[in-house]
């Protein structure tokens, strides 16, 4: 497998750039201070594809000249990145222009359009996606590359889950089409087609393929109205507030809910939404209203989502602001929640701070994002109380391969070695 070498020659260096330029054009290469702008580390240099024609090209020198390629959704790196002797490759550059099937419900775009921006173009055509991200800068191929279902809509269901296809490139310098249902005469759109590695090899931003572009299922656009409500917390009513949460989600008639933990009080907001009518929308969230306030939550009158948001003519609006914390996310499945208290609850009283969670609830499991953690003991304290993490960095892999049956080992190591037979595709990243 191919290693990073921080003793690469000058020479090389420059044959190297002069192999991507050639191939690519200057204005999709990055070399020098140029480069160290744009992904904020020294790097070989950064490649900013148009299309999977042009991964194939940076694949291709990568290959030849024995050097390694970062794909990163991204940018700019970490500080402990190490990209001195590596091709970075910017996947947010990946944009081709949105295609919409409107009779199929189905979009194709490139993985480096923001969900949000995707989302807002499908609602002219009185469509959207199923969830978004609550953060209006993520990619859908850093959705995908990482694991992320989303926070906005996840009661109904993952993002994840309206993945129909894909086009990547492997390591071997070869562009595939992942998930076509086309080749057994199924209608467009089928969850059916050939076999669909992308979960096992791009879940750790990037192992084994790049991918270039995706179709999704798009569903009709909701009416929608949010509330919000505010309750000191403790143990005791947080269990309450879960336990009430879990069966109107589990019925669809709420589709977003978080929980925000902070000094001593939960701060709720919730969205209701109804693809029927505006009628239905007000019967759903008098009926919400009163099933929180029997179970002793009041929350605040609902306020419908504004016309224009509903059309895609204005961006929304999400009740949080990004943390500047750094900061990790994980799913939870519901019966392990009291054990995944109890481990954050002993962190947080390790460190003398109060405990800062947010929880996003849907039908089958929830998210929950928490400060980031590094001690790889704390990190084992997590994964042995049922957390399954999202977007894994590396202090976590050996952890998650430590807990891996040897079948699961035995597969993901062969789906490597068949897509990046020389480790090409960040090599650091290896196998969890």
């Amino acid at each position: 497998m191919l290693e990073p070498r921080g003793g690469i020659g000058q020479m090389a260096v420059v044959a190297v750039q002069a192999d991507l330029i050639d191939k690519l054009g200057r204005d999709r290469v990055r070399v020098g201070e140029a480069a160290r702008q744009h992904c904020g580390l020294d790097a070989l240099a950064v490649v900013l594809p148009h299309n999977s024609q042009d991964v194939e090209h940076a694949v291709q020198v990568a290959r030849r000249r024995h050097v390694v390629l970062e794909v990163r959704h991204r940018l700019p790196l970490q500080s402990g990145d190490d990209v001195t002797a590596a091709i970075v490759l910017d996947a947010t550059a990946l944009q081709r222009p949105l295609e919409i099937d409107i009779g199929r419900r189905l979009a194709t775009v490139g993985a480096g359009v923001e969900v949000h921006a995707l989302d807002r173009a499908a609602r002219q055509a009185r469509l959207c996606t199923r969830g978004v991200p609550l953060w209006p800068d993520e990619t859908l191929g850093q959705m995908l590359a990482t694991g992320d279902s989303g926070e906005v809509g996840l009661g109904d269901a993952s993002f994840l889950q309206d993945v129909v296809g894909a086009r990547v490139v492997t390591g071997a310098g070869r562009t595939l089409q992942l998930g076509a249902a086309e080749l057994f005469g199924l209608r467009a759109g089928a969850p059916r087609g050939l076999p669909s590695p992308l979960g096992l090899l791009d879940g750790y931003d990037g192992r084994g393929l790049v991918v270039c572009e995706l179709t999704l299922r798009l569903h009709r656009a909701p009416w929608s109205a949010w509330s919000h409500g505010h309750f000191v917390a403790d143990r005791p009513v947080l269990l309450a507030l879960l336990s009430a949460a879990r069966p109107l989600v589990a019925s669809r008639e709420v589709d977003t809910l978080r929980l925000v933990e902070s000094s001593g009080h939960v701060a709720l907001s919730l969205r209701v939404s109804s693809a029927r009518s505006e009628g239905d929308l007000a019967h759903l969230t008098r009926d919400v209203a009163a099933r929180l306030a029997e179970a002793g939550f009041p929350v605040a009158d609902f306020a419908a989502e504004d016309r224009r948001v509903r059309l895609g003519q204005q961006a929304p609006v999400w009740p949080e602001a990004r943390s500047a914390q750094a900061q990790v996310q994980v799913n939870v499945a519901w019966p392990d929640i009291p054990a995944l208290l109890d481990v954050t609850d002993a962190l947080a009283a390790r460190t003398a701070a109060p405990a800062q969670r947010a929880w996003s609830v849907g039908p089958d499991a929830v998210r929950l994002r928490l400060p980031a953690l590094s001690a790889p003991q704390d990190i084992a304290l997590l994964l042995d109380a049922g957390a399954v993490p999202i977007a894994a960095s590396t202090q976590w892999r050996q952890a998650i391969r430590d807990r891996m049956s040897p079948a699961a080992k035995v597969v993901l190591t062969s789906l490597h070695r068949a897509f990046d037979p020389d480790g090409l595709i960040s090599p650091k990243a290896g196998l969890p």
